[in-house]
């Protein structure tokens, strides 16, 4: 069985018509959440690890590519679901990518991530559909056709921090909501301008921007984000999340109803 080949394609999406706001998560509350969603972008990104590395190992015949799949598999559903093969291990944790997601989509509230990890457990499941006939692949085209479908499920899953939306998958989720605020930071209304650091500034569940202290000898921590602009204070940076304009739209309608 030679080597598959990784297979470009259109984007797996699913696309949901649901609101983007709701109310912001008390900070201890937003610390375990952040936990939690790092938890499954982990997982997600140890299922596409999985997969390409058993591309790339030219010594992979159909039993390592079998495994190889349902060790994604593994890192999707967590040691809880009926797919979950303990013989096959797992890159991810015991919860797995779609037991974390399911714990963050388990609130009465609503905030803005909220449609967001729908689409990006929408895309989980697709994942493990295709997976799951990778695994049972009788010929290498099928095996190829049913991985490659199965990675850009995973990649729009992961998706990219310079988008807040659907598109921006969990990444984009966490750079740009309250899910990007670890336990016992600060955080400070996104309305009004920045004056403190370190800081999250959040309004409405979305980030806005991280302010970050620049120290004595005139250097500084870069967060690891993107899409983001930096703009110098007094003794501190400010990075302006893609977000941001929304944030401001949010404040000026709030400000012209006497909020």
């Amino acid at each position: 069985m030679a080597k598959p080949a990784r297979l470009r394609g259109p984007v797996l999406l699913v696309a949901l018509s649901l609101g983007l706001s709701g109310p912001a998560l008390a900070g201890s509350t937003a610390g375990s959440d952040h936990r939690t969603a790092l938890a499954a972008l982990h997982d997600i990104k140890g299922a596409i690890s999985t997969i390409i590395a058993a591309e790339n190992d030219t010594g992979t015949g159909p039993a390592r590519y079998q495994k190889a799949a349902q060790r994604a598999i593994n890192a999707i559903v967590g040691q809880g679901d009926d797919a979950y093969m303990a013989a096959a291990g797992t890159p991810g944790d015991e919860a797995g990518a779609m037991g974390n997601i399911d714990h963050l989509l388990d609130r009465k509230a609503s905030p803005p991530w909220v449609p967001v990890l729908h689409g990006v457990q929408a895309n989980l499941q697709a994942a493990v559909a295709r997976l799951q006939d990778a695994r049972h692949a009788k010929s290498l085209m099928r095996y190829q056709i049913a991985i490659s479908q199965s990675l850009i499920s995973l990649e729009v899953a992961e998706g990219r921090r310079s988008d807040y939306d659907v598109l921006g998958g969990l990444r984009g989720a966490i750079a740009n909501t309250a899910l990007a605020v670890p336990a016992g930071a600060r955080v400070v209304d996104a309305c009004a301008a920045p004056d403190v650091a370190p800081a999250y500034g959040i309004h409405g569940g979305y980030l806005a921007f991280r302010t970050v202290r620049i120290s004595n000898g005139g250097t500084w921590k870069i967060p690891d984000l993107d899409g983001t602009t930096i703009s110098p204070h007094d003794g501190f940076l400010v990075f302006s999340m893609p977000a941001a304009a929304k944030v401001r739209r949010m404040c000026g309608t709030a400000a012209s109803l006497g909020h």
